[in-house]
């Protein structure tokens, strides 16, 4: 057993006890000579423990082939024969359970925030054949930062196929999904979907998840989100089949929560309306002004310029109205285009699904006559890659239709349009995500990835010479931060350098410093994002350049 005080390894030494249970005590150590804070689980073995032992192999496993921002990563690992030195991240936080204890339900924007990063993680899970089995707040960790850590994967298994042979003695009563008791399936992501439907209702509620007795969570406080409740009673159907079938749909539904509320859903249907109603009435306008003669061009031109200038005065409905029915009088035109992008699909900062179907709608039936135009085509398409590329529902974030989107835009751009350079970077970095996104890295991916740092540091170059405005900027540091956090692995064997990430990252830095909040909308959460992402970036690299630095 460890005490305070002892050096395990030679570096790790142990300052004082985390927590205990079972089998195993919790210890925070650090490494003295790098001043850098590590946990270590000591596992006690008993032989007469099979299930344990196993559980415990189970957790080393799993966590040693793993890598993801909202689980722990394993450091080393030490068997001294009587037991076993597990030596991992340090998480800093609390539990979700001591929370509940000490504060009762939880916002439910928070909630949803949680539920968005757990589900992302268990994604990542069943991605690779694994199932977690003990989704409960207990074993999820609350970080200072306001992100999640998902710990304890002594119940996590590999998914072998429907097999009426798991193990019912792991989960929690009130989370586990009812086949984890009944033994007539083997648990599957759709067991983990469950758990999570339990933690939710747990969590918003304040209320214990009793399978019996689990009303739905507006039964309990009214004034909680309508969407919210369906995605967690979907969750938590007693019936495997009925239940979200995996991570994807339950994250697509959680990032559009709001949309299902009936508030939410009438203003969609009247946007709708106004859509269809506008798009008639300009269709026919359009054919009325093409009987006319040269007087009608210029009454056309003078129709559209008061649209414009009036839309400007108009509130979001109205303006969207009049955007949709400039388009239609002068299609040819790019002014009436932008002014779409910029003020509508901008302007709550996420471009959904329903505003990519209708952009798409109007570029069939418009696209060949903004070509005439070459300057104006360019420009449009510009931006509309602008858009998929930082605007796309998180949803769409590797969405192959979303990719496609992107490369097809930027490939539109002009040679002579001053952003081409821009647009270039754009498509080699999505169509690289395009190309790997759906595979297994292997042998013959060498050097790939080295071509798409080369086009990360050819994005933050470009932003620092040419004059463009800082949401651009910060969305670019976005995208980059996310690609070394995301491929910092790859990155390395490639044989990129710690120091040349390094020195980028701290260029990063500099640039979200200088970023001006009054240029452009959402410029301050931006920064916001990107400086609360420094943290785990610069872990992430510790982590897999650690091996160098020894």
């Amino acid at each position: 057993m460890l005490n305070i005080g002892d050096v395990v390894d030679g570096k790790y030494k142990v300052i004082r006890q985390l927590g205990q249970g079972g089998m195993s005590t919790v210890y925070l150590s650090i490494n003295e000579s790098v001043n850098k804070l590590w946990a270590i689980k000591e596992v006690r073995k008993d032989k007469d423990d099979i299930i344990g032992q196993k559980g415990l192999t189970a957790e080393i496993e799993v966590l040693k082939s793993l890598n993801h921002n909202n689980m722990p990563s394993i450091i080393d690992i030490i068997d001294n024969g009587e037991e076993s030195l597990i030596v991992m991240d340090y998480i800093e936080g609390k539990a979700l359970s001591k929370i509940l204890n000490e504060y009762g339900a939880q916002p439910q924007e928070s909630v949803i925030k949680w539920g968005k990063q757990l589900c992302d993680v268990l994604g990542y899970l069943h991605a690779r054949g694994i199932i977690y089995r003990d989704m409960k707040p207990s074993n999820v960790m609350l970080q200072p930062n306001g992100d999640i850590v998902l710990i304890d994967f002594g119940t996590a298994r590999k998914f072998k196929g429907y097999k009426l042979e798991d193990t019912i003695s792991f989960g929690t009563v009130g989370y586990a999904a009812p086949e984890q008791y009944t033994g007539t399936a083997e648990s599957d992501a759709r067991t983990d979907i469950y758990a999570l439907g339990g933690t939710l209702y747990h969590l918003v509620t304040g209320t214990y998840p009793n399978p019996a007795e689990m009303k739905p969570i507006r039964q309990i406080n009214p004034n909680l989100s309508e969407g919210l409740e369906k995605i967690i009673l979907k969750c938590t159907r007693q019936e495997a089949d009925l239940r979200y079938q995996n991570c994807e749909e339950l994250m697509y539904d959680l990032e559009h929560c709001q949309e299902q509320d009936k508030k939410y859903r009438r203003k969609e249907t009247t946007k709708m309306a106004v859509f269809s109603a506008t798009l008639a009435v300009s269709i026919v306008g359009l054919s009325v002004g093409m009987i006319g003669n040269h007087l009608a061009v210029k009454k056309t031109q003078e129709q559209y310029d008061t649209i414009l200038e009036k839309a400007e005065k108009e509130n979001f409905e109205k303006k969207y109205k009049s955007y949709i029915q400039a388009i239609k009088i002068k299609p040819d035109d790019e002014k009436a285009y932008l002014e779409l992008i910029n003020k509508i699909y901008k302007n709550d900062e996420v471009f959904s699904r329903d505003e990519m179907n209708e952009l798409e709608e109007i570029m069939i039936q418009n696209s060949s006559k903004l070509k005439i135009n070459e300057e104006d085509y360019s420009t449009v398409c510009y931006n509309i890659g602008i858009l998929y590329w930082y605007y796309c529902d998180a949803s769409m974030e590797d969405d192959n239709s979303r990719l496609d989107a992107v490369c097809n835009y930027f490939a539109k751009v002009s040679d002579k349009d001053s952003n081409k350079k821009l647009a270039d970077i754009f498509y080699s970095m999505a169509d690289f995500r395009r190309s790997i996104q759906n595979s297994i890295k292997e042998s013959t991916d060498h050097g790939l990835y080295a071509e798409y740092w080369q086009s990360i540091k050819n994005l933050i170059d470009i932003i620092q010479e040419m004059n463009v405005n800082s949401n651009v900027k910060l969305n670019s540091c976005k995208v980059a931060i996310n690609a070394i956090e995301g491929y910092a692995s790859e990155f390395k064997d490639d044989g990129i350098e710690k120091k040349d990430i390094n020195n980028y990252v701290n260029i990063i830095r500099n640039i979200v410093t200088n970023a001006k909040e009054n240029d452009g909308q959402g410029i301050e959460e931006l920064k916001e994002y990107i400086t609360k992402r420094y943290a785990d970036l610069d872990r992430k690299i510790d982590i897999v350049y650690k091996q160098e630095d020894k």
